[in-house]
């Protein structure tokens, strides 16, 4: 049952664990201030796997560019080098 009473991910009843997660991250300055009741072990949860996946994002990432540049190399662009 989805209440005030019981964390909103896991539905255990909440035993002085209670916070509240915003459902869209402060960061993005949402017009409405969205949250929603889960307990501390589900809210450490989801800053891990958001942190695991930004993470995951940003070595994406930094892979992509140094494959572009050893491209670029190849076919004698000129790379800017890193201030």
């Amino acid at each position: 049952m989805i209440d005030d009473k019981n964390c909103w991910l896991c539905g255990k009843l909440f035993a002085g664990d209670k916070t509240l997660h915003h459902a869209i991250p402060k960061k993005y300055k949402p017009l409405k201030n969205i949250t929603i009741p889960i307990c501390f072990a589900c809210h450490t949860r989801m800053h891990l796997e958001d942190t695991t996946r930004a993470n995951s994002i940003k070595t994406k990432i930094i892979g992509l560019d140094k494959y572009v540049k050893e491209i670029k190399l190849m076919l004698g662009i000129e790379v800017a080098q890193a201030q």
